[in-house]
């Protein structure tokens, strides 16, 4: 009947879905224990850091910016 067959595509739907995800997830996973997979590691981890301390050094010349403003004013 139509619902069994819906539930039975469902099933299968998910199976596959599922099965999908593994292996994407251990085909990432063998990427980054690779060389490659390193190198693109480190590569993101250096991008990060250098985006974090250009918006720590950012905000510390804004702050600067307007303390200085204030004491002006004052």
């Amino acid at each position: 009947d139509y619902n069994e067959a819906a539930a039975l595509l469902s099933s299968e739907g998910e199976k596959l879905r599922m099965s999908i995800e593994r292996e994407e997830t251990e085909r990432i996973l063998t990427f980054l224990k690779s060389e490659g997979g390193h190198a693109y590691l480190r590569e993101q981890i250096e991008q990060a850091c250098l985006a974090t301390s250009s918006d720590a050094t950012s905000e510390g010349i804004q702050n600067s910016s307007t303390a200085a403003s204030r004491r002006m004013r004052a």
